[in-house]
């Protein structure tokens, strides 16, 4: 089944990022238990008052999900080679926003021994 035409555009300016990104970044792919904490901040709608924008940032309840936002960002980063697979991200965390600086931030890295 072929993704939408509005996925595929993410996926093509996400890969970009990415590809951009690693040539910044050293120790990849990240093996063994991974860690991912993922913050997409999304711009402010037109229709959001003064009001709620004081704060620089605020949740944003609407679509897309966040595990349709984890799932594509995770499928990235094994495609492009950051992470082995996405079968090892054990520690997912995915937060959205509106926000006066859109973009994403995603922070790897290993989980570590439980205690």
């Amino acid at each position: 089944m072929a993704d939408k035409p509005e996925l595929e555009q993410t996926k093509a300016t996400l890969d970009a990022l990415l590809i951009d990104a690693k040539r910044e970044v050293s120790g990849l792919p990240v093996n063994g238990s991974v860690k991912l904490d993922l913050v997409f901040v999304f711009p402010w709608l037109k229709s959001h008052p003064a009001k709620l924008r004081a704060n620089g940032l605020a949740w944003k309840a609407s679509a897309p999900d966040c595990d349709n936002l984890g799932k594509t960002f995770q499928d990235r980063l094994s495609a492009l080679g950051f992470i082995g697979n996405d079968g090892t991200v054990c520690d997912l965390r995915v937060r959205k926003f509106y926000g006066d600086h859109p973009g994403i931030t995603a922070r790897i890295s290993n989980c570590g021994v439980l205690d």
